[in-house]
């Protein structure tokens, strides 16, 4: 990506000279984050109306730039390529989500009428038929979407998750079943749980022998991931239909996210088992003196040396060392 350094004064020059629409049309930058550069700056802009009056030859002027300031006098602009619509100053979750919104051929508009239904989907509907008749789900042994629950309106529910299905497909994921029979979306071997249910509001009973009362509200909840890193979209001002994107870019970052976690524990056991083994060393050497009786003084002092050391390469103790400080492990 091409990049740009612009001093205070060039910035000041510019938001004078170039409208904010073609200065954020050129560079990769939101508008609200453009408006936070200036702030921090304290650079002043043109006020509604400047550039309407500039255009029609009123008299303008622009408000001088203040001396007043002790920050940072550089700041660096990301240049906008292929009318990209991605912005650097945002989340990577957003940057992500945009990135598959403005996907021409992505899979995101739930249709009115379920067609060509994935795999997933014509079992689940099978199900469905299957508890219709039998009056249970316990004996039906196909891959079903994970629907928790008594969902009302059950088509609505297939039309939701079958789109999102074939969206992960798309996006190169699959939908695979683990060693306990859940479904789970799996994103380069992370395997992500998620379910789809419906929400409840809990009335209590009037009468104290009774339990309370959980009526369905007609809002849908979709749960992504589980523990610290869960996520659940549920209906509200914006439909989870419409959300699609935000979900499959934050399994994408969940997953990557555990990707990188899994690295560093296989770097940390390989540096672990390296540690144990000159470790195993040293106390052989040592070992080996006390029983011939030869520990002497300087032998003692490279043991000790070599354990501190030692303890500073084992990434469990990390212990300080002066002259290894800045040394990359």
């Amino acid at each position: 990506m091409k990049k740009v350094i612009l001093s205070r004064k060039q910035l000041y020059d510019l938001v004078w000279e170039t409208p904010r629409t073609k200065i954020i049309e050129k560079y990769a930058i939101s508008n609200t984050g453009f408006q936070k550069i200036l702030t921090n700056m304290n650079i002043p802009y043109p006020k509604g109306g400047y550039w309407m009056k500039l255009k029609h030859k009123k008299l303008v002027k622009a408000v001088k730039l203040s001396n007043y300031f002790d920050g940072k006098d550089k700041i660096e602009l990301i240049i906008r390529e292929n009318d990209s619509l991605v912005n650097y100053d945002q989340s990577p979750l957003t940057i992500l989500t945009n990135e598959i919104e403005n996907d021409p051929k992505a899979p995101l508009k739930v249709p009115s009428k379920l067609r060509n239904p994935d795999i997933l989907t014509r079992n689940t509907i099978e199900e469905f038929e299957h508890f219709k008749k039998n009056g249970r789900y316990a004996d039906f042994n196909k891959l079903t979407l994970p629907f928790r629950y008594d969902i009302a309106d059950k088509k609505r529910a297939l039309r939701l998750m079958d789109t999102l299905v074939k969206l992960l497909r798309y996006r190169g994921h699959s939908l695979t079943e683990n060693i306990n029979g859940y479904i789970r979306i799996n994103i380069k071997g992370i395997e992500i749980p998620f379910h789809l249910r419906e929400k409840t509001k809990r009335i209590p009973s009037e009468d104290r022998w009774r339990t309370s009362e959980y009526i369905p509200t007609g809002k849908l909840v979709l749960k992504i991931g589980e523990y610290s890193g869960e996520k659940e979209i549920t209906d509200g001002k914006h439909l989870i239909e419409t959300r699609l994107a935000e979900m499959v870019a934050f399994l994408e970052l969940y997953a990557k996210k555990e990707l990188i976690w899994e690295e560093q524990c296989r770097i940390d056991r390989i540096k672990h088992e390296k540690e144990e083994k000159i470790r195993n060393y040293i106390n052989a050497v040592e070992k080996n003196a006390i029983d011939q009786n030869n520990l002497t003084i300087e032998l003692k002092n490279w043991i000790s040396w070599a354990k501190e050391k030692t303890d500073w390469y084992d990434p469990l103790i990390n212990k300080y060392d002066e002259l290894l400080n800045d040394v990359e492990k």
